[in-house]
């Protein structure tokens, strides 16, 4: 024996230490009892409720141009002129202006601003032999710059006819950049970036203000359609359509994810709202395509259903790119 366990109190401590370490170590040993015993990852909480969607929705409907007040669920129409046979849609500047393609001719494409009031502003006229307008006209984020593709020749020598993606200064109107095999170019956040279509490949290529190609974000491919993918606002999110489901990728951590599905119509021309937080895209209510409008997040993935995220239009038979103002 020794002078330990001639302490009653220094025994008795002794067994309750090897007590709590046969404890610790048989709990470190189970399955903790109904919890996770797989070592899965959690399941991501649900996001904060975000403010209500808000701002106003630009798009074509049937034959006419549309403007939707989130606010107050009203929809104005108003008379674009005569578009492309194939439309390419409708964007807005963040300061509200709108911008519709028109039907040009072999000396040039043409294509008219408008108030959100769909009051006209300036119809435009842009000299450029046998181009044809691919794309919606998008004003940058200081509206100090245009970005539209075209389709027409390679050159006044070669009558091969390629996509180009023309970039103009705004309001002057000078030709910055002419990118060939590049289509529906979308502004990437405030910095001047933009993401433009190979129409070789179909991937997204991300190109600086001074117009040097960065290379492929997230080496994304997507389909050959007339606003078949957006870019968030801010820059962060790429959000694309793929038959049924709206796809999204995080330029910042790399993450992907299904933002949407729908089991009953194929979701198109998808935008994200100035803040953020709301996703709207063309789907099939009933028996035509409405703007729908819900919920978007990093990681969220939403069950589209026309009785809770079709807005109420009237022609309702909406294509091509949409825009969104605050």
């Amino acid at each position: 024996m020794n002078d330990h366990d001639r302490n009653p109190a220094m025994a008795r401590r002794r067994v309750l230490l090897q007590g709590l370490a046969l404890a610790t170590a048989s709990l470190a040993g189970c399955g903790g009892g109904g919890g996770d015993s797989g070592g899965g990852t959690p399941t991501p909480p649900p996001p904060p409720p975000a403010p209500p969607a808000s701002g106003k929705l630009v798009y074509r409907n049937s034959g006419v141009a549309a403007v939707y007040d989130l606010a107050s669920r009203t929809e104005l129409q108003f008379d674009p002129g005569v578009e492309p046979s194939l439309d390419p849609g409708v964007a807005v500047s963040r300061a509200g202006v709108v911008t519709v393609a028109r039907e040009g001719d072999n000396t040039a494409f043409r294509f008219a601003t408008y108030g959100l009031n769909g009051v006209l502003i300036t119809p435009y006229r842009v000299p450029r032999d046998f181009a044809f307008q691919l794309s919606a006209v998008l004003f940058n984020a200081d509206s100090t710059r245009i970005a539209v593709a075209v389709d027409e020749p390679t050159s006044s020598t070669n009558n091969t006819r390629i996509a180009k993606t023309l970039v103009y200064s705004w309001p002057a109107g000078l030709v910055l950049a002419e990118i060939p095999f590049m289509d529906e170019p979308v502004w990437a956040g405030t910095n001047g970036e933009f993401v433009a279509r190979d129409e070789r490949t179909s991937r997204l290529h991300l190109f600086s203000a001074a117009f040097a190609d960065l290379g492929t974000p997230g080496n994304l491919v997507v389909p050959e359609t007339v606003g078949a993918y957006n870019v968030s606002p801010d820059g962060r999110y790429i959000v694309w359509e793929d038959a049924n489901l709206l796809r999204a990728y995080d330029r910042n951590t790399g993450q992907t994810w299904v933002a949407a599905e729908d089991a009953t119509s194929d979701l198109h021309s998808p935008v994200i709202s100035p803040d953020g937080n709301w996703v709207a895209v063309h789907a099939r209510n009933l028996l035509n395509f409405a703007p729908h409008v819900f919920r978007f997040a990093p990681g969220l993935k939403v069950t589209v259903d026309s009785t809770l995220h079709a807005l109420n239009v009237g022609l309702a038979d909406t294509a091509g790119r949409m825009g969104w103002a605050s």
